[in-house]
Parts: structure tokens; C-alpha cells; sequence
């Protein structure tokens, strides 16, 4: 079966464009880092849940900036020359010059917005499959949005850094029970069971990493029908 948020009532079968997107946000939004994008990833399926979207491929391009059309040199954003931030700049809470709409920024909105699996780094691959596994617990239990740095927002808290990035609970997260927003892996297990069964079979590559290579397959070479 595929990944399967659950949450409440809400039910929501992961497809492999959600998969695709996850990637791509895992890639350009956390840097690469195994950490952070075991928590952007998530994040997202928390933020899913929270909306009950019908589509969680487009949640993640409305919130991702790198990923999200009107970012682009098209966009409403970028486009010239009345784009909101074009030919604009501004001094970060870092004091760094940002100009969001820079060549640079754009080639970057670009290449990410395009990333096929294959050119996802094996890194961030390995990280979005051991999650959609069911191998990797919440890192960032009620977090439902997250920024670069520390930069809290109005209604929102802090639940953890992670690598950089900061992931923020708000109001209605925090009022869910524990574990209210959980994922049942393309395996069909739970996350316990699923690291159970990858401790027992994968004593040198670590339960991860062995969980990621059954759930890539699934996913993008034809899943296993009940």
C-alpha cells in the first residue's frame, strides 16, 4: 500500500508526484541535510493533515518559496516589471542584503522546481524514503511551518531547531493529542514496526537506509498490490 497520512478523519494516500515534491523541498528547503529534512518532510504531512488537503504536492509548492510559481521569473513575485520584488532588495534580521528576485534566485527557483528523482541527491532520497517507510519517528512532534533561522512569527512557537531551520507549532497543533498526525508506511507498518523489522534485516546499512531502498522501489517501479 502507499505512505497514508492519518490524522483524525482525514485520510490522505501519498502519490508519486507528492513523493517527487517532498524531494524537491527536502533539497532546496533543508539543504540537504539528513536532519532537516526528515523534519521538513514532517512538517508537511502535519501541515496536510491540519488543511486536509486533497493534494499535498500542492501544498508544498504554495509553501515552499524555491518551489512555488509565483516565485518565478513568470510569477507575480519576480516577473518584470511589476512584479511585487522585482528589481527589489532588503536587509535580513542577519543584516545580509537579500534580493529575492535576483538572476541567481531565480536559476536556483528554477533548477529546484524541476529536480527529476534521479537528480535529487542520494542523500535527500534516502531521507524521504525512510520517512514515507514509517522508519522515522516525528522529529518535530505538532510542527506545521518552519523558516530559516530563529525569526518567530505571531500565533506561532518554536517546537525545535533543526540544522538551521526552525519549526513552529501554532495554536490548533498544539491542541492535538499526541501523535494525532501519524503515517503508515508504503509497507503497511507502523513506524515501531517498521523499525523492528529493519533492525532484524539490516545489521550494517542501519533500518534507514534498508527501509529507503524497499520504499523507493515501490514507489517509482510499481507497488506491491494487496
Amino acid at each position: 500500500m502507499p505512505a497514508t497520512i492519518l490524522a483524525g478523519r482525514y485520510r490522505y494516500e501519498l502519490t508519486p508526484d507528492d513523493v517527487l515534491w517532498l524531494a524537491r523541498a527536502g533539497a532546496c528547503e533543508a539543504g540537504g541535510r539528513p536532519g532537516a529534512i526528515r523534519a521538513v518532510i514532517w512538517t508537511y504531512l502535519a501541515r496536510a493533515a491540519m488543511a486536509e488537503v486533497s493534494s499535498l504536492s500542492s501544498l508544498v509548492q504554495r509553501h515552499s518559496q524555491p518551489l512555488n510559481p509565483i516565485w518565478q521569473r513568470t510569477g507575480e513575485k519576480c516577473r518584470p516589471p511589476d512584479g511585487e520584488w522585482y528589481d527589489r532588495c532588503y536587509t535580513n534580521t542577519r543584516g545580509a542584503r537579500v534580493c529575492p528576485c535576483s538572476e541567481a534566485a531565480l536559476e536556483r527557483r528554477e533548477r529546484c522546481s524541476t529536480l527529476t528523482w534521479t537528480q535529487v541527491a542520494p542523500v535527500v532520497r534516502e531521507a524521504v524514503t525512510a520517512v514515507l517507510a514509517g522508519a522515522v519517528p516525528n522529529p518535530v512532534p505538532k510542527a506545521v511551518d518552519f523558516a530559516a533561522g530563529l525569526n518567530p512569527r505571531a500565533g506561532l512557537e518554536l517546537v525545535r531547531e533543526v540544522d538551521g531551520n526552525s519549526f513552529y507549532s501554532n495554536a490548533e497543533s498544539r491542541s492535538w493529542p499526541a501523535n494525532f498526525v501519524r503515517l503508515v508506511g508504503v509497507t503497511g507498518e507502523t513506524v515501531d514496526e517498521a523499525l523492528v523489522a529493519a533492525r532484524e534485516s539490516a545489521s550494517v546499512v542501519g533500518p534507514a537506509v534498508a527501509v529507503a531502498s524497499v520504499v523507493a522501489a515501490a514507489y517509482f517501479y510499481g507497488r506491491p498490490r494487496a
